[in-house]
Order: C-alpha cells, then sequence, then structure tokens
C-alpha cells in the first residue's frame, strides 16, 4: 500500500495537471495512479467526489479518520485538511475534483441550495447501496464519455449539465443518509451556512462572536442561539474548531515554530496562544509536537 505524509500545504486545482480535464475547472479520474503525488497535510482548495467500488484508502481528513471502501462516497469541500492517505494496491473507483469556486461559475443552480453541504461538513463519507453505487459508475462513465465528444455541438454546455446532474444527484444521497434534515427551517440552515462561511473566510483574525454576529446583523445571543439547534454546537465552538485544526496542521510544519504558528493566526503573543491551545487540547503547544 501506498502512504503519502509529507509537509503542509494548499491544493488546488492547478497541482491536478494529469487526468481528464474540461477546461481548467474539472479534472476527472479512474486510476489512483494517474493522480499526482502531492504533499499532506493540504488545505483543500477544491471539491472532491470519491467512489470506491473496489479496494479501499484510509484517509485522515481534519484530524479524523475514514475508511473509503468498496460502496463509500466522499464527498471534500474547500476548507478541509487532507492529513494523509494510504491506498490499497487493489484499489478501484473514481475521483472528480472542481475548482472551488465552481459551484457559483458552472452550476449557479445547485448554489441556491448549497446551503444543505452544512449537514455533510462533518458526515463527508456515506455508504451506497448497490443501485446507488451503480447510478454514481454510470454518471462518471457518461461524464467522460462526453468531456472526450468535443467535436458535437453544445458540447461545454453538456458536461456542465452532467455535472451539475451528479452534484444534485449526490445531494440526494447525502439528505437520504442524515436523519432531520427537512425539521430544521431554511432561515435558520442559510444562516448557520453563512456563519460558517465567514468563519473559514476570517478565524485567523477573528474569534470573537460579536464580529461575526455584526457581519451577520444578528445579535450574538441569536446566533448563537440558532446554531446549537442546528448544529449542536455554538459559534465560539465553531470558530475555536477551525482556529485549533489550523494551528494543529501548522505545529505539525516542521518549519514552523510555536511562536510563527501564534504569528500566523494573528495572536498578540507566544504566551496567549499557548494558553488558548492548551485548553481547547489539554496539551500545550510543545507536548502536541513532541505528541506526533
Amino acid at each position: 500500500m501506498a502512504t503519502v505524509r509529507q509537509n503542509a500545504n494548499n491544493f488546488d486545482i492547478t497541482l491536478l495537471s494529469s487526468g481528464i480535464s474540461f477546461g481548467d475547472k474539472i479534472r476527472l479520474f479512474d486510476n489512483f495512479a494517474d493522480m499526482p503525488k502531492f504533499a499532506t497535510p493540504a488545505r483543500l482548495n477544491i471539491i472532491l467526489l470519491a467512489v470506491c467500488s473496489e479496494g479501499k484508502i484510509d484517509v485522515s481528513i481534519d484530524m479524523r479518520n475514514f475508511c473509503l471502501k468498496p460502496s463509500s462516497l466522499l464527498v471534500l469541500r474547500p476548507g478541509h485538511i487532507l492529513n494523509s492517505y494510504e491506498v490499497s494496491d487493489n484499489f478501484k473507483g473514481f475521483f472528480i475534483a472542481l475548482d472551488g469556486d465552481i459551484l457559483s461559475e458552472a452550476l449557479p443552480s445547485f448554489s441556491k441550495i448549497v446551503s444543505c453541504a452544512i449537514y455533510f461538513l462533518n458526515n463527508p463519507m456515506i455508504e451506497l447501496s448497490e443501485r446507488e453505487l451503480a447510478d454514481q459508475l454510470e454518471f462518471f462513465a457518461l461524464i467522460r464519455r462526453k468531456m472526450d465528444d468535443t467535436h458535437i455541438l453544445y458540447h461545454d454546455n453538456i458536461v456542465r449539465a452532467l455535472c451539475e446532474s451528479l452534484f444534485y444527484e449526490t445531494l440526494s444521497l447525502y439528505s437520504s443518509h442524515i436523519k432531520d434534515i427537512g425539521k430544521v427551517g431554511r432561515r435558520k440552515v442559510e444562516l448557520l451556512f453563512n456563519f460558517v462561511t465567514l468563519v473559514e473566510q476570517n478565524y485567523r483574525e477573528h474569534r470573537d462572536v460579536a464580529f461575526y454576529a455584526d457581519q451577520l446583523c444578528v445579535s450574538p445571543k441569536h446566533l448563537t442561539s440558532v446554531l446549537k439547534d442546528t448544529s449542536n454546537r455554538t459559534a465560539l465552538q465553531w470558530i475555536d474548531s477551525y482556529v485549533i485544526l489550523e494551528a494543529k496542521m501548522l505545529l505539525k510544519d516542521q518549519h514552523m515554530s510555536v511562536k510563527e504558528v501564534s504569528l500566523r493566526l494573528n495572536f498578540p503573543n507566544q504566551s496567549s496562544f499557548g494558553k488558548y491551545f492548551k485548553k481547547a487540547t489539554g496539551l500545550s503547544p510543545r507536548e502536541y509536537i513532541d505528541k506526533g
């Protein structure tokens, strides 16, 4: 089995020079050997859909371990951290990588319901039935075939429509696997999604709930109440989770000192960062590094 574990970096579509391409926004792979090697941990700037039909991939995402095995479907959105992965020699399946902004550029109608994606942030993998797996494989085969048919009229429109259909299909599959997805009000879900989007963009500079509440034109109390109802996490817990995840990734980078990590995350000094990190993890930054 091949294992990859290197230093921290960002991963975007430009690193995927191989595979079947559609412009500079979409890459398809049906053989893991064709995937370019890249350093981990890596913060994803792409949307990645992976389906396994044989073998397995053991993968660590956001410091959590998953096993992609036959009939597993994995969807990762921009912002996830891929810590490491290990692929079995007999792996079969496919991968679709899309540029991080393609939902708004290539799949505009999908953006109207993208708020549902927040439910999948902590549940990136689901198991498929035999029929569901067959449908995913058929979708992929059709998209690949049509991407090769560059001579046909409306080629770009056809490929984009097929990709949109696949992601609607995937959204439907995820929705059917998550309980009570329809019981939360649309406005609450939208507030949750907008909050998380803001946190992803600003957590390195802002750790104050009031900042996000102000940006969303709600009170901190209302924001925390809605987040608790929709995600079982408070606003501060969401913010802390992003900061700590980033801190852990940076601390694993052998080229960065604890002081440099504290500066990267805009703490006033190394001491305040150390107290913040230990309160959240039970370990000092140095203890976390030494623990490996």
